[in-house]
């Protein structure tokens, strides 16, 4: 006794178009993971690349302009500390100016 399956696939032309329609499914699968594989082993591969030959040569050229660069960052700092002391110094003021300003409202409410 035959199985329905057999039977199906005993036409070799529904044979083919089976086998061709699976071959095409398989080939779009293959493309589909190239294309999202792709650009990870991409990027892991410039991670890679830049990690062993461009940091260390960054580093390098760091390293020889270190005085330069901390020249730099203390001046900024300085600058950062005499902005930070302006603006609280300035807040204070407009703060007492407030806070006299509001007494002088209370007062004159309740005298």
């Amino acid at each position: 006794m035959d199985h329905p399956l057999t039977d199906f696939m005993a036409d070799p032309e529904r044979r083919a178009r089976l086998v061709a329609a699976a071959d095409r499914a398989m080939e779009e699968k293959i493309a589909e993971n190239f294309k999202w594989a792709l650009p990870d082993v991409v990027g892991d591969e410039c991670t890679k690349f830049i990690k062993e030959h461009i940091a260390p040569e960054v580093a390098k050229h760091l390293l020889q302009q270190r005085s330069v660069i901390l020249s730099a960052a203390i001046a900024a700092a300085d600058e950062i500390g005499e902005k930070l002391a302006k603006s609280l110094v300035d807040k204070a003021a407009e703060n007492l100016a407030k806070s006299w300003d509001l007494k002088k409202i209370v007062d004159g409410l309740f005298s």
